[in-house]
């Protein structure tokens, strides 16, 4: 039930490195987008690692919008859209029921 990257990928990273817009994001927010990274396990152990792991992006999806950061939020949007699809599955799946 492991899923890879959970706390930010490649793109993830590399939207938070442009700072989405060309304008210069506060360090408030990127340290506040780095606390919030911080909080989800890089490898999803249970369905409930994947359920905080997706309510933690909607936070980070929101705190992007707040500070205009359209670009972070779009490709933080595709990661959770990721999240819930892993979530789906392991709530419809047979197997290893906790």
């Amino acid at each position: 039930m492991a899923i890879d990257g959970v706390s930010g990928n490649k793109e993830t990273q590399k939207a938070q490195k442009t700072g989405g817009q060309k304008k210069t994001l506060s360090k408030e927010y990127h340290a506040k987008q780095e606390a919030l990274a911080a909080r989800i396990k890089p490898q999803a152990e249970s369905l409930s690692d994947l359920k905080n792991a997706g309510n933690i992006k909607q936070q980070q999806i929101e705190l992007a919008k707040q500070y205009g950061d359209t670009e972070l939020a779009n490709t933080l949007q595709k990661e959770l859209e990721r999240i819930n699809n892993d979530i789906k599955k392991n709530e419809t799946s047979i197997f290893d029921k906790n």
